[in-house]
């Protein structure tokens, strides 16, 4: 799609060698979906009091957190309900760029690292006990207004939503690794909506290996608690 290439014959796609029972995606039965056309208007606030919520939780067991939403209005929402807690939070401020703040989450600034998934979805190294644990906030669909993505639809026409939709897996997939970085290293990842769930999204966009790390039956009050057993061995 992006670079024109083509790949006749057989591809050779290898395994990860990190062990699969290291880690966990979460994507429990009881998210909201955050679409702005069908989410209802107290959605948003609902499902980051969660991930706050669950922050805390995370917290009281030693556990540091990174939180990655799509938009600085959905950001704002986030630190306006962390300054509520007892939370230290990192995130860019007007003194401290987004490169900043990171390097100082990863030196144990902090309880949760807070940004946009442009910010620190990608290129960010978390490995150990440094943010064992990922909120990820919705899927970030492209503005169906914007120039780029109309010029897109005229472009691949029919084919328009297997880009995009590849595009999206890339970057769950980079999310994902953000705090796996090692055969050692223990990982969680909640997805908050349920448009992750859409267009087969997830799981469709997992490779075979990563799919049994999946978790799609459970409600958010168990898939919390599956994270802190295998993050702490707490049941």
């Amino acid at each position: 799609f992006e670079t024109g290439i083509s790949l006749p014959g057989s591809l050779i796609v290898s395994p990860s060698p990190f062990p699969v029972e290291n880690t966990r995606i979460y994507l429990p039965t009881d998210v909201e979906d955050l679409k702005y056309a069908r989410s209802n208007p107290l959605a948003k606030t609902e499902t980051i009091s969660r991930v706050v919520r669950d922050t805390l939780t995370a917290r009281a067991n030693g556990i540091r957190t990174l939180a990655l939403v799509e938009s600085t209005e959905e950001l704002g929402m986030l630190k306006e309900l962390l300054v509520t807690t007892d939370l230290e939070v990192i995130h860019y401020t007007d003194g401290l760029r987004p490169r900043e703040a990171l390097v100082s989450f990863q030196k144990g600034n902090g309880t949760i690292l807070a940004g946009t998934t442009a910010q620190y979805g990608r290129g960010v190294d978390l490995p150990g006990t440094t943010a064992e644990w990922t909120d990820y906030f919705r899927p970030g669909w492209p503005n169906p207004s914007a120039p780029s993505a109309q010029f897109e639809e005229r472009r691949f026409s029919q084919s328009v939503w297997a880009l995009k939709r590849w595009r999206m897996g890339n970057t769950i997939r980079q999310v994902h690794g953000r705090n796996w970085r090692s055969e050692t290293d223990k990982s969680v990842l909640f997805l908050r909506a349920d448009g992750f769930r859409q267009r087969n999204l997830v799981p469709g966009v997992l490779p075979d290996w990563l799919q049994p790390a999946l978790v799609t039956d459970k409600d958010t009050d168990a898939c919390v608690q599956d994270a802190l057993e295998l993050l702490r061995g707490n049941s």
